[in-house]
């Protein structure tokens, strides 16, 4: 099946019980759970063919957290649920190995890895990054709607990474959630219209 990945980065993924018993999440879980909600949840229903992944560290070695939304359940839209699996797939994480990785009961993914070996993992069609330097963008109507969508929340400087050199750039919105939702709306809108 061919799906429309996000991968969205961060330096610090800081997640612990109480934080989410209370609901008082840090914010960058706050994003995570919107990134997460944004990108998978429908109306009554869930995006079978998005992934949407956070990660935390750098390039050379980070934790992913993969909401893969053709085989998730038992994951709520709501800011609580997401957070309590953030949680358990980060204790999860804790007792990983890099290049190991973990698939929890209800389908989420953890891995320890760097972001040329998950490249080569995923192996996407077509990258995308995020960039808010528009002289470099291509145009929404020009892009390809499966594919690998990064977005770059921690400044890991990811144009300079050698794996992206050859990344299209896209128009970075002011945050990763919004990035998410219209790139989808993007892809919703484009499968509607005549051929």
């Amino acid at each position: 099946m061919t799906i429309r990945r996000f991968l969205v980065c961060f330096n610090d993924f800081s997640i612990d019980e109480a934080h989410v018993k209370s609901g008082r999440n840090l914010p960058n879980v706050v994003v995570s759970c919107r990134c997460v909600n944004v990108g998978l949840f429908l109306s009554g229903d869930m995006r079978r063919d998005v992934e949407v992944s956070i990660a935390a560290g750098s390039p050379s070695g980070m934790t992913v957290f993969s909401f893969p939304g053709r085989t998730l359940r038992r994951v709520s839209p709501d800011e609580r649920s997401i957070s309590f699996f953030l949680w358990k797939a980060n204790m999860i994480a804790e007792n990983l190995r890099h290049g190991e990785e973990s698939v929890l009961p209800n389908g989420i993914i953890v891995r320890k890895s760097d972001l040329e070996t998950l490249m080569a993992q995923w192996n996407p069609e077509k990258v995308y990054l995020s960039t808010r330097d528009d002289s470099k963008v291509v145009k929404s109507g020009k892009i390809h709607h499966y594919g690998l969508f990064i977005y770059d929340q921690g400044g890991w400087g990811l144009s300079e990474v050698p794996v992206l050199k050859q990344a299209v750039k896209l128009h970075g919105s002011h945050s990763p959630e919004r990035f998410i939702l219209e790139v989808n709306l993007d892809a919703d809108y484009a499968r509607k219209e005549p051929v």
